[in-house]
């Protein structure tokens, strides 16, 4: 009986250790997932950011396109403006060419 009495004390005390050991082990447990929530939490806001960042990347280089494309356009407006002045002042010269030999043969 008192063999069995040691025993049974044993196999408490194996027991208590056993449950104290599982408790530190379940508190181990939670850090680590709240840790991996934090972790995922991040995860989803640096993918959110990488998102957004994409969105806007797209946006400037449309916007980059788009005021090349308006300075192609004022560049040729610019160069028909000026052949078109360049045409009026040779106009222009001619006429006062005529002008004088008009006024020379007068």
């Amino acid at each position: 009986m008192i063999n069995a009495l040691e025993q049974l004390e044993y196999l408490k005390s194996k027991y208590d250790s056993l449950q104290q050991q599982n408790d530190i082990l379940q508190h181990e447990k939670n850090k680590v997932i709240v840790q991996l929530q934090s972790i995922f939490s991040l995860y989803k806001a640096q993918k959110k950011n990488m998102e957004q960042l994409e969105a806007n990347k797209k946006r400037l280089d449309d916007d980059r396109k788009s005021y090349e494309d308006k300075i192609n356009a004022l560049e040729r407006e610019n160069n028909k403006l000026k052949l078109g002045i360049s045409k009026e002042i040779d106009a222009k010269r001619d006429e006062k060419e005529e002008y004088r030999r008009e006024i020379s043969r007068l």
